[in-house]
């Protein structure tokens, strides 16, 4: 209220230098502030208020254009209190509370008029002035037509300076509503005309999306205007710089897709067709090349609206005569664009139209293939592979057929032309990068390390400049970030030690260039001398003297650290020879100046985690302001919330530095606290004893879960997992004692319900419970590698140990599942039935899992086998426990790919426990207890099972008894679960299709008929299965239930139906073939209808097929 009073006095008084005095009083130079102030106006005191100060800025616009010779000093005073009303004048505009008074907008179009006239030395004024007259557009306030133009002008200028930044960029972006209103043929507008032609080929425009985007807006505003920007960029194509040419592609089509229709056409026939046809014509190859570049951009644009349709016309007048014609490079101009703009389709036109416009485009191929020029033919043939690869699902199979016989039987002999034998051959051309690099993501080491010897000198080309090969790096992180990894795994194999160390400089100098740069942008603050220079060696001049500068976006950073450290982890065994000292000393002194640079710089966890594991790699005493702080980080992470991000690289960098002991005392210490519990204190008792080294005194709430994930980082991670066994085993053993006691907690949680932990959940059990049974895995599999005698023994100690265990503590609670509910109640008291078996399904996952690992590596014995195969029983017995089905069969798989063509014991107990769960299954889908679950868990199985089925044909085509019995057994629990649905009338008619077939009969006929060799073993097992048995079938549900699935069978396109023609015939001729007049009979009449039904289409559909 004081200072709005204050304001409207010294407003009256239209005195410029006490409005001055009073802004400077107040402190008050921003326009957010007096926004606030100036809201408090009504709307006449708002007009008596700029009525005033418009008489006081016509006075100072008399003043200043009466004072041609005033000094310096006067004129600061008159800029000053102009940039005073600017401030006011924002703020009122800015406002969405205030009208616009006139008096305003007539100050404001006053000033609009001085904009362009002030000197240069007034560019803070100009720029206020400027925004001031932005406000007006963005803002959308009335009279903005009228402060436009000089402002467009300006904003010009100010972005074709060298040091335009892109904000200044986007503030003309942001204007560009007000493009329609320059008035081309106004002579007026003469200036403005001649400084959009000069940014055509400016960098501080070409170097901008945002530049590029006001150019594309502005040209198609005026046609005889786009036709003079049309010729600028033609005579500029040989002057302006490579980057920038294909930046011109946006800018046409973005002129013609911001057309209306008559402009099209125009821009069409007078730009674009004109590309089209000097990159035919033109003479000289670099522009030619040029040109393409310019009209491959709207050939990616094919499935924009109108483009592909335009496309076809523009090129029907020039592309197939000039593929025909009698000059060799005409010939070859136009093939380029011809491959490229492949293929020319009408959009408009009709299916048959196009089919003939495609079949045209394939006999063109046809003939260029056959050339007489070898450059021709050879550029052809890259063109076809390319084509090929790409659009082969629309290509007839005809035509690929031919074209591969040209290539292959014609072309790859060319007697005439090296050339075009080698581009048969070619493989880069042929296979996209984009598939290149994916593949490198992804595939083995060897097909990894073969797509290396072709990549790369294209991503990392040593012979050309740092500049060429940063920006070829940018592209590779930017296109696929894991194949990048992969890349730079490799790459040491193609350099020599000294090129990966210069090349881990130069990606480390760009970091930093990129901070400098930074800060220089906003307060120029940074010093050069911040920069870390090795001037010992020759890799000063890419560390400080090259001059790599890039604008980097965070992915890209990361990538840059990332890729060092895997540089700098291939070649650190590389410094352990004493020649390569000096190069490891000249990495360690230029990063411990870099990573405090950066560090302070770089705020994200993910680029700080990079920075703390590259600081790993250096001598902890020069990263002093990290070394010392890597375990008390460890120690104040959240036991709960903290994720493997937040705490990897700390504990990489603590091993690194020799500090595993401190962290595995702090593990220790905590997993301790973790196992305590209110009704066994005698756990206290049992803590190991402290390190006398690094002692954790303070009285800090104990972290076991953060323990624990510590832990399971330490053996997964493969450098602290070496170190840890070579170095630390008696420190893992402690914590191996400590983990054991999990053990009695556990069978005081499963056995009595207990939850009162002092420290600890079901999530921490679970997890210590895991890494008990992995440690002692890992523990005993490292020895194993010295010592061949007594450790399998030690071995198969174990895993009875853990199988026994969780038979007598964690199977009970899967049998005491239809207990009582009042004996549920007692034995657990604070728990409920459905958690206990959730939480001890876990536990076996964990067991099970970890068991699968250890198949992996040994191979088990009768009585190893025996022990599991009861806990897999166990697991059979209710839907519940059944969820760990995936996991059990991935153990069956790997026991029957070791042991089934050698141990026939094991064949058997295979066998045995197969038979078990599919009876199990069997009986819980007729049971219908569950069928949900049951489903969700079949369906998680399907395709494990279809593993196990196929490892079994594999390892016993040699032993066909063995596989019949599967084969048999599982006929026998189709035919079971058919029959039972036949005696309970849910099935009774013929079914209509595949799917008709009941639950875990579908799921076992699924899985047979995804493989061909499954499904004809299995229609020979069913033609066993019928001579071999046929008791089986003298009931009539048992024989309804074989003609059921007959019939399903039948309903497969896969299935052989010759097969099937043989097994109805033999039926229909044997002994289980019921006699037309026991069907005929009054007894069973529902089932005996069913199966006439069933008779009735085999025959339709297996005799009249064989007829």
């Amino acid at each position: 209220m004081v200072m709005r009073n204050q304001l409207t006095a010294i407003a009256a008084k239209e005195d410029p230098l006490q409005l001055v005095a009073f802004m400077i009083q107040t402190k008050s130079n921003s326009h957010t502030e007096w926004e606030e102030v100036l809201s408090g106006y009504s709307r006449r005191e708002l007009e008596e208020l700029w009525q005033n100060l418009l008489k006081i800025a016509t006075s100072l616009l008399l003043g200043l254009e009466s004072s041609h010779d005033s000094s310096q000093e006067e004129m600061e005073k008159v800029f000053k209190s102009l940039d005073c009303l600017i401030v006011l004048a924002t703020a009122t505009v800015v406002s969405n509370k205030l009208q616009i008074p006139p008096s305003l907008l007539e100050m404001s179009i006053l000033l609009h008029d001085l904009l362009l006239s002030l000197p240069d030395t007034a560019d803070n004024l100009k720029n206020n002035f400027s925004k001031l007259f932005e406000t007006f557009w963005t803002k959308e306030k009335p009279g903005r037509e009228y402060v436009f133009e000089n402002t467009l002008h300006y904003l010009f200028q100010v972005n074709l300076k060298s040091k335009s930044t892109l904000k200044t960029m986007k503030r003309l972006w942001q204007l560009r509503s007000a493009f329609p209103l320059i008035k081309f043929d106004d002579p007026s507008s003469q200036d403005l005309k001649n400084l959009i032609c000069e940014s055509l080929v400016s960098p501080s425009f070409m170097k901008k999306e945002e530049g590029v985007r006001v150019l594309g807006s502005i040209l198609p505003l005026n046609l005889d205007f786009m036709k003079t920007c049309h010729e600028v960029i033609k005579k500029s194509l040989v002057t302006v710089p490579k980057n920038f040419i294909p930046k011109y592609g946006p800018i046409y089509f973005r002129a013609w897709q911001m057309s209306n229709e008559e402009a099209k056409l125009k821009i069409e026939t007078g730009s674009i067709q004109d590309i089209m046809y000097n990159a035919i014509h033109a003479s000289g190859i670099q522009l030619v090349k040029d040109l393409r570049k310019i009209i491959a951009y709207i050939h990616r644009q094919k499935k924009q609206k109108g483009v592909a349709e335009m496309l076809h016309r523009l090129y029907a007048p020039l592309l197939w005569r000039s593929l025909k014609a009698a000059n060799s490079v005409v010939r070859l101009n136009s093939l380029f664009l011809f491959i490229d703009a492949f293929p020319i389709q009408n959009p408009a036109g009709g299916i048959q139209e196009n089919n003939d416009l495609l079949q045209n485009q394939f006999n063109a191929f046809d003939i260029l293939l056959m050339d007489p020029c070898p450059s021709i033919r050879s550029r052809t043939i890259l063109g076809v592979c390319q084509i090929l690869s790409a659009y082969w699902q629309m290509i007839p199979k005809e035509v690929t057929r031919t074209y591969i016989t040209t290539l292959i039987e014609d072309l790859a002999w060319d007697n005439s032309s090296a050339e075009v034998r080698e581009s048969v051959l070619k493989y880069w051309s042929i296979v996209p990068v984009e598939h290149l690099l994916a593949r490198l993501a992804t595939d083995s080491q060897p097909v990894a390390r073969r797509i290396m010897k072709v990549i790369f000198s294209n991503f990392l080309p040593l012979d050309k400049t740092v500049e060429v090969q940063i920006i070829r790096i940018i592209s590779l992180i930017e296109s696929n970030p894991q194949a990048a990894r992969i890349f730079f795994q490799h790459a040491p194999k193609f350099m020599s030690l000294e090129q990966v160390v210069s090349f881990i400089v130069l990606l480390c100098s760009c970091i930093l260039r990129h901070v400098r740069d930074k800060k220089h942008a906003n307060d120029d603050s940074i010093l050069d001398s911040e920069m870390p220079k090795d001037k010992s060696s020759d890799l000063e001049e890419d560390c400080g003297n090259e001059a790599v500068s890039f604008d980097l976006e965070k992915n890209i950073i990361h990538g840059f650290l990332d890729s060092i450290i895997i540089l700098w982890t291939v070649i650190e065994p590389e410094f352990a020879k004493t020649t390569n000292h000096v190069l490891k000393e000249k990495l360690d002194k230029i990063f411990s100046k870099a990573l405090s640079i950066m560090m302070r710089e770089f705020k994200d966890s993910q680029l700080r985690s990079a920075l703390i594991i590259i600081a790993g790699k250096l001598p902890p005493k020069l990263v002093p302001y990290l070394s010392h702080q890597c375990l008390s980080k460890l120690q104040k992470l959240s036991d709960t919330d903290s994720v493997k991000e937040d705490f990897s690289a700390l504990i990489q960098t603590t091993c690194s530095w020799g500090q595993m002991k401190g962290l595995l005392d702090l593990i220790q210490e905590w997993l301790t606290d973790g196992m305590k519990t209110k009704l066994n204190s005698s756990l206290n008792s049992k803590q190991s004893k402290r390190s006398q080294q690094v002692r954790f005194r303070e009285e800090v709430i104990p972290k076991p879960m953060l323990a624990l994930k510590f832990l399971l980082f330490v053996i997964e991670q493969p450098n602290c997992r070496a170190l840890l066994l070579n170095k630390y085993q008696s420190n893992i053993i402690g914590i191996l004692e400590q983990l054991k006691f999990v053990l009695n907690l556990l069978e005081q949680r499963l056995t009595v319900g207990l939850k009162r932990l002092q420290y600890a959940d079901d999530t921490f059990l679970q997890a210590a419970y895991y890494l008990y049974i992995r440690i002692n895995l890992l523990l005993y599999v490292g020895v194993h590698s010295e010592n061949d005698e007594g450790i399998v023994v030690s071995l198969e100690e174990i895993m009875k140990q853990f199988c026994t265990w969780a038979q007598n503590i964690i199977v009970p609670v899967f049998n005491n599942q239809n207990s009582s509910e009042k004996a549920i109640r007692k034995r657990h008291s604070s728990d409920s039935k459905e958690n206990s078996i959730t939480f001890s399904c876990n536990l076996l996952e964990h067991l099970f899992t970890l068991t699968h690992t250890y198949l992996l590596m040994f191979k088990i014995n009768e009585t190893q086998y025996y022990l599991l195969s009861e806990l897999f029983h166990c697991c059979f017995t209710n839907v519940h426990s059944l969820k760990l089905l995936p996991i059990i069969i991935k153990c069956l798989i790997q026991i029957v790919s070791v042991n089934l063509s050698t141990n026939h014991d094991i064949q058997q107990t295979i066998h045995e426990s197969f038979k078990f769960l599919l009876e199990t299954l069997v009986a819980l889908a007729t049971s219908k207890s569950d069928t949900p679950t049951l489903t969700l868990i079949l369906n998680s199985s399907r395709l494990h099972m279809s593993n196990l089925l196929s490892t079994i044909y594999e390892f016993s085509t040699h032993r066909g008894t063995m596989l019949s019995c599967f084969f048999q057994t599982i006929l026998t629990a189709i035919l079971s679960e058919l029959s039972f649905a036949s005696e309970q009338n849910d099935i009774n008619e013929v079914p209509s299709n595949f799917q008709n077939i009941k639950l875990v009969s579908l799921w076992l006929l699924n899985i047979i008929f995804k493989k061909p060799f499954l499904i004809r073993y299995f229609l020979k097992e069913l033609h066993t299965f019928t001579q071999s048995k046929p008791d089986t079938f003298k009931n009539y549900h048992q024989f309804y239930s074989l003609l059921y699935l007959l019939n399903t069978l039948n309903y497969s396109p896969k299935c052989f139906k010759s097969e099937m023609k043989d097994l109805w015939l033999y039926i229909k001729q044997s002994d289980i073939f019921p006699s037309q007049t026991a069907l005929d009979a009054e007894d069973d009449i529902g089932v005996k209808l069913s199966i006439k039904g069933n008779i009735t289409s085999l025959n339709m559909k297996l005799c009249d097929q064989a007829e």
